[in-house]
């Protein structure tokens, strides 16, 4: 189960589908990245450094 995160800034809700991704880059080769997508459209998804995700993003706790 992918866990659910709130944008900080603008409140939109984002499904973190992998945080073991890693940019392969010439000059960030190797970072630890973040892949998600908006809650309501899975197949649109983006990347984001994983500290740069951790500091913009809260994650949301559900009822179970």
């Amino acid at each position: 189960m992918h866990m659910v995160y709130e944008n900080i800034k603008n409140e939109n809700v984002y499904i973190l589908l992998d945080d073991h991704v890693f940019n392969s880059t010439n000059e960030q080769d190797g970072q630890r990245m973040c892949l998600y997508c908006p809650s309501d459209n899975p197949s649109k998804t983006y990347v984001r450094s994983y500290s740069e995700f951790h500091e913009k993003f809260s994650e949301i706790q559900l009822g179970e």
